[in-house]
């Protein structure tokens, strides 16, 4: 099933094009990292797939709805962490998920709620407030947020970002067990090595256009470390 079809979206912001003219899909029970070096495009094409900005061309489907046409529809079909989690500190664990479910407009049984913290490894911290939480933690519980509506797709910038060695580990292990449960993911990083650590395919970016697109085994080949320089005085000193 593709969970995402991102058809030639396109996006300038005045005499920057963020985005041009991209195209890639996302199956179901698939792990795809969006890579690229900071400035690539990688923020702007998830703000398009979450609907928080407006493509200047060019289409995003979510389980085949419209983000723009049907965007009720197509973003009820997926969850997303854009940048970083932002969650009241002084609520427990459990209380932000409920806060985000009223937010929503649908709230969410208890249930439910206990299900999602325990997918995440959380189950233990319920009641803990989120300020007490570590950063890892709370990357976690924004994840369980983003699975409140059991999502079909899970859209994901920079998870990994700001984790040390055993939180890394941690959160790929989650990613592929949500994978292999079948939800599909696009997973944003600037760095190789977090990404292929859960990745089984891999999207390159680079000033706002899709130059390569690689299974993470072709990393190993060095398919995806070539380096390119640009000079502006390959004559001088």
């Amino acid at each position: 099933m593709v969970a995402l079809d991102v058809s030639r979206i396109a996006k300038r912001y005045g005499p920057v094009q963020a985005v041009d003219s991209i195209s890639f899909q996302v199956h179901a029970g698939e792990v795809v990292g969006l890579l690229g070096p900071n400035g690539a495009g990688k923020s702007t094409t998830l703000r398009l797939i979450a609907g928080l900005v407006h493509p200047d061309a060019g289409t995003v489907r979510l389980a085949g709805h419209d983000v723009q046409r049907g965007r009720q529809a197509a973003l009820a079909a997926a969850g997303f962490l854009i940048e970083s989690p932002a969650l009241p500190g002084e609520l427990t664990a459990s209380g932000a998920l409920a806060w985000v479910a009223w937010l929503g407009g649908e709230p969410v049984q208890a249930a439910r709620q206990r299900e999602v913290l325990a997918q995440v490894g959380l189950a233990e911290v319920a009641q803990r407030r989120v300020r007490q939480l570590s950063f890892g933690m709370k990357q976690r519980l924004a994840i369980a947020a983003a699975l409140l509506g059991r999502p079909s797709l899970l859209v994901l910038d920079e998870p990994l970002n700001g984790l040390d060695p055993p939180g890394v580990r941690d959160m790929g292990t989650l990613l592929r067990e949500l994978a292999q449960g079948g939800t599909a993911l696009l997973v944003s990083s600037h760095l190789l090595d977090e990404v292929e650590r859960t990745a089984s395919r891999v999207l390159v970016m680079a000033r706002g256009r899709l130059v390569a697109e690689e299974p993470v085994d072709a990393a190993h080949t060095g398919v995806l470390r070539e380096l390119f320089f640009s000079v502006t005085q390959p004559g001088g000193p």
